[in-house]
């Protein structure tokens, strides 16, 4: 899932531009935390194209509905955390909209339209990497992979 490693990648960069910023001037962190608002429009393209993917699929909304609605909220969110990024600001504002695009992302890829998986002894308590890292066998899973 492209989305959730650029995601990923994007909140790490903006931790390390807020530890920077006390040490940079006003207009170059300005400079430097540009390319961030835009890597967060980026993924949030890359977001809606796969949305729009799912839709396109036979019975995509229907067997998708799920996946759906959090790639909607996904783009919200990563929408949100692009104007945050463009003002500019890297602080926990910013961070805690990319943290929450990152949990809708491994949201959408954990569940199962068809249901499947056991019932785990540890729900809603965690495992989020470890869950997500579990690959589907499901070729419908590999529709919402590419978001």
């Amino acid at each position: 899932m492209q989305a959730l490693r650029d995601e990923m990648a994007l909140r790490d960069q903006t931790r390390e531009m807020e530890n920077a910023r006390p040490a940079l001037p006003k207009g170059e962190y300005r400079e430097r935390v540009e390319p961030l608002a835009l890597k967060q429009v980026k993924i949030a393209i890359l977001t809606q194209s796969a949305f729009d993917a799912i839709l396109m699929l036979p019975d995509g909304s229907r067997k998708f509905g799920r996946e759906l609605q959090l790639l909607g909220a996904v783009k919200r969110v990563m929408d949100e955390a692009g104007g945050i990024l463009d003002t500019p600001e890297t602080g926990p504002a910013a961070i805690a909209a990319e943290t929450e695009a990152i949990e809708l992302l491994l949201q959408a890829k954990r569940q199962s339209p068809d249901g499947g998986g056991g019932g785990g002894g540890n729900p809603g308590g965690g495992g989020g990497a470890a869950a997500s890292a579990v690959a589907a066998d499901s070729g419908e899973e590999e529709a919402v992979a590419s978001a």
